[in-house]
């Protein structure tokens, strides 16, 4: 069986972008679909803004990097954030269609946050300025859940994580939102800018 079924986007900013559900996952013995385009947003914008990235390529650990306690992709993530003193995590994943919200940030109820409410903030007011209007904040993902990779990562490193759920209705073509692809990209990119900006104060 392989192990490390994950690439990794090696940047110079001290941002690190994830997507763990960008290929089928197991948990509990149970397969779920992969998240569409979480992959292709964190190589995309690892790339352009030159941040950090890392995105499951293969289900061969047969695990949930989301939800298991023990996983190679969260201690890979561990391991570059205290290597290269990362100072900020954004966690993606896809939310289904039905869902009413365009966007959940999942924050753990601020715990995953730390102090860090003034991103949160700039975060709704850029996804509204690019026409994101529904956009909530742990509801109906909260990244509550003690194993979470934002949530082990806020707990295990001490720095600011956001799971940022988006509608699959902005990721897959066959929804006429898809037409707002685009502009969910530079909306993410131009959070990334933000964020930059806040942290090398």
């Amino acid at each position: 069986m392989k192990e490390k079924s994950f690439d990794v986007i090696k940047g110079k900013e001290k941002i690190m972008l994830s997507a763990p559900h960008n290929v089928k996952h197991i948990r509990e013995n149970c397969v779920r679909p992969r998240e569409t385009k979480t992959g292709t947003i964190v190589k995309i914008l690892s790339k352009k803004y030159n941040t950090y990235g890392i995105y499951k390529t293969s289900t061969d650990c047969n695990n949930d990097a989301n939800w298991d306690e023990k996983c190679l992709y969260k201690k890979e993530i561990k391991k570059i954030v205290e290597k290269e003193k990362i100072k900020c995590l954004i966690d993606f994943h896809g939310m289904a269609a039905y869902r009413e919200q365009d966007i959940c940030i999942g924050i753990n109820g601020g715990k995953n946050i730390y102090t860090s409410h003034d991103i949160v903030d700039l975060m709704i007011e850029t996804f509204h300025k690019y026409g994101f209007k529904n956009v909530t904040i742990d509801e109906p993902f909260g990244a509550i859940h003690e194993y979470c990779v934002s949530t082990y990562i806020a707990r295990e490193c001490n720095i600011p994580t956001f799971q940022i759920e988006i509608n699959l209705k902005y990721r897959m073509a066959k929804y006429k939102e898809y037409q707002k692809y685009n502009d969910l990209l530079k909306a993410l990119g131009e959070i990334i800018e933000e964020i930059k900006d806040i942290i090398n104060k």
